[in-house]
């Protein structure tokens, strides 16, 4: 209770005992009521401090949940990319690989159609010549 309100709680000295004793005993009961009341508010504030308490708590430790669940998720994450960069490095050396196998076979495909090429020139060459010099040679009508 503030000051004001305890200076009026106090009894003031009266002249007749019994008078005195009266107005002391209301003045003191009054005061009595003011600080029950003042208790009970004090006590139902208490109350509602320790329940917001509570609630703070619970928000507090959901957050901390929340924010625990973010940073294995960003671990998670980051170790993901990790495992991402090394597939794109090994699929990018398999891709090089593929294509110089591809670029070597395409040149060895291109050596046997000139090989045959060839093959299938002699052997007309050989035919004209067996055959005569009028004959007219396979394979090329």
């Amino acid at each position: 209770m503030h000051a004001a309100a305890l200076h009026a709680c106090q009894a003031s000295p009266w002249s007749h005992p019994a008078q005195a004793l009266e107005e002391e005993l209301g003045s003191t009961q009054a005061c009595l009521q003011e600080n029950e009341e003042y208790s009970r508010v004090l006590a139902e504030h208490l109350d509602s401090v320790r329940l917001e308490i509570g609630h703070t708590q619970a928000r507090l430790g959901a957050r901390t949940r929340e924010l625990e669940s973010e940073s294995h998720l960003r671990q998670l994450a980051a170790r993901e990319s990790g495992r991402l960069r090394s597939d794109i490095a090994r699929l990018g050396a398999r891709r090089a690989e593929a294509g110089q196998h591809a670029t070597s076979l395409q040149t060895e495909v291109f050596k046997a159609g000139e090989k045959l090429a060839q093959f299938k020139l002699v052997q007309n060459w050989n035919q004209v010549g067996v055959a005569g010099p009028g004959a007219q040679p396979r394979g090329l009508s």
